[in-house]
């Protein structure tokens, strides 16, 4: 299963056991809490206001809410890589 900002559910280490996947659980993965949110915000902007399935059917793909969410255990190599990963795969 591919989430609302193109992560592969089955790849993350918390699928399924922390996490349902962002579909399943309506915006609300396991993280949120760590970051003071009730929803993430990829998933609000993209499902919850702009009513669309994926981030793919952006025109400001990737935007600055997209590129900012990062996980700190990231360099920022890794998170550009994987930027331009999941947007290719959106799109």
């Amino acid at each position: 299963m591919t989430s609302v900002c193109g992560i592969i559910c089955d790849e993350c280490k918390f699928y399924k056991k922390e996490c349902q996947g962002c579909y399943q659980q309506k915006g609300t993965p396991f993280w949120t809490q760590y970051v003071e949110e009730k929803v993430c915000v990829l998933y609000d902007c993209c499902v919850s206001k702009k009513n669309y399935n994926n981030c793919g059917k952006c025109t400001d793909l990737p935007c600055n809410l997209f590129k900012n969410l990062r996980d700190p255990e990231t360099s920022e190599e890794e998170h550009l890589k994987g930027i331009e990963t999941r947007v290719q795969r959106l799109k």
